[in-house]
């Protein structure tokens, strides 16, 4: 088993330390969608502890872990939830987020949907 924790610990580490986007799926359907960055992941048992910026999402439940080129997704075994985690550099631009305190309207400025 030690291998599989070893490829695992390897699959991981692409996504430590660097802006990602990570989507929680309940239902089949997106319920939370964060930008952040992830410090730290920690196994426990059978879950796992993710550590971020600002907090920490925990996993209390088995684990199954799918890899493609682009994207991490953790799901627990009676696929109840899925937890996608993107990097920002493979987010297509349009979806990128933008730098903190840089967003601006893309509407006219005379397109004021306020306005008398």
């Amino acid at each position: 088993m030690p291998d599989t924790r070893d490829r695992a610990d390897e699959i991981i580490e692409r996504y430590l330390r660097v802006p990602v986007r990570m989507t929680l799926m309940c239902g089949g359907k997106s319920s939370f969608v964060l930008d952040t960055v992830i410090h730290r992941v920690t196994r426990r048992n059978e879950g796992g502890l993710i550590a971020l910026d600002g907090g920490a999402f925990f996993v209390e439940s088995a684990m199954l872990v799918e890899v493609s080129p682009t994207m991490l997704v953790l799901r627990d075994t009676e696929r109840r939830w899925s937890l996608s985690v993107l990097r920002w550099s493979d987010l297509p631009e349009e979806f990128r987020p933008y730098p903190r305190g840089m967003w601006t309207d893309p509407r006219p400025e005379d397109d004021d949907p306020f306005a008398d």
